[in-house]
């Protein structure tokens, strides 16, 4: 039983290194199980990468999980039935339903109830109360300290009756994702397919307190936990102090898992270290490489050489912003010999800018999808 980090910046080339490890390992080890868990929205292209790393192109003995699709094969394994998962669409059925109910007795949330997407605001805030165990004491206890005047404790008491209705309803009926993971943690033991296996946690920024819980009980019965963190060089990993500071949410995951290690005597071993300046992911482009090295940093110079790979637009509104991208991006692919898989576009929000990119797109006829 151990804890390992991989370290390194951001394209210093955890992922790779850290396939590399299980690929080889998994050729001199065939009778070990291999799990690398991902993201939800990951395991496809985290599966792919594995092929394409592997020298046989194929994976016999290495998994890419989320933690929902690992508690589905444990739970395979061990033969317990459990309840019917109750997924995020159920969970807007029934808050509507209860909140319908009590919508006489609701101060704050009783004007909102019909406001598109207001549902599922007040389902977010339910499902991060079960990830966070914030049960209903934790709840009055906080509310005590407020003004019983004040819009957050009226707030915060409709959300409780919410809340408090949601678990009536539920209770011996469903069960949700986040709870699935408690139940996962007790099966954990009784699993043969994790006794002695190699668990890789990879893509991950930080963990909530049920899957911490988890964590700990995969420490206890795997041979190893390798877990990758995003940490520049010059910060101290084991040095928490709080969630503003550079690296913070890596931080408090690095101290997290190593204080429930000391607890539970499970050894840390010296962490790998993917240090250096440019990260692999920027060799080639020396503005993106100082931007990773230096952005929010105080007095941290300036790059005086010429900008050819970063470019800065400004326009009136929005839809001129996407008429301007999609422009750039025809531009590419007809000029430069860029393909369309080449090109991705982020946006802060996609409430103000997905209706405007669309018609874009289509305006200039560049097939997209949109996430």
């Amino acid at each position: 039983m151990s804890l390992q980090f991989i370290l390194g910046n951001s394209g210093s080339g955890k992922s790779h290194y850290l396939y590399q490890q299980i690929v080889n390992e998994s050729m001199e080890h065939p009778e070990k199980n291999y799990l690398v868990l991902v993201p939800e929205q990951f395991t496809m292209q985290t599966q792919r990468d594995l092929c394409a790393a592997h020298p046989r192109g194929g994976i016999m003995n290495i998994d890419a999980l989320s933690f929902m699709r690992l508690a589905y094969r444990v739970f395979e394994e061990v033969g317990r039935e459990e309840q019917p998962v109750l997924d995020d669409e159920g969970k807007n059925l029934v808050i509507r339903r209860i909140a319908g109910k009590l919508e006489d007795d609701l101060k704050v949330l009783k004007g909102n109830l019909k406001k598109q997407g207001y549902i599922s605001e007040v389902k977010s805030v339910i499902s991060e109360f079960v990830q966070y165990g914030v049960d209903f004491d934790k709840l009055d206890d906080f509310m005590e300290g407020l003004s019983q005047e004040s819009y957050l404790y009226y707030k915060l008491q409709d959300i409780r009756k919410v809340y408090e209705g949601f678990e009536d309803y539920l209770r011996d009926k469903y069960i949700t994702k986040e709870e699935l993971l408690d139940v996962l943690s007790q099966a954990v033991p009784e699993a043969k397919m994790l006794k002695d296996s190699v668990i890789a946690m990879d893509g991950f920024t930080g963990f909530t307190p049920v899957q911490n819980r988890l964590i700990l009980e995969l420490m206890r019965c795997c041979k190893e936990v390798w877990v990758t963190v995003t940490m520049d060089e010059r910060e101290n990993p084991y040095a928490y102090k709080h969630p503003y500071q550079l690296f913070g949410l890596s931080k408090q995951m690095v101290t997290t898992l190593v204080r429930m290690a000391g607890e539970d005597h499970i050894e840390v071993e010296e962490p790998v270290c993917l240090y250096g300046y440019p990260v692999k992911r920027f060799e080639k482009n020396q503005e993106l490489a100082f931007l990773e090295r230096n952005i929010f940093r105080y007095g941290s110079g300036r790059y005086d050489k010429a900008v050819e790979n970063l470019e800065i637009h400004a326009a009136g509104n929005p839809r001129q912003e996407a008429d301007a991208v999609a422009e750039g991006i025809r531009r590419l692919v007809r000029k430069d010999q860029y393909r369309y898989r080449d090109i991705g576009v982020i946006v802060s929000d996609m409430n103000v800018y997905g209706d405007y990119l669309e018609q874009a797109f289509e305006n200039y006829g560049i097939p997209v999808f949109m996430d």
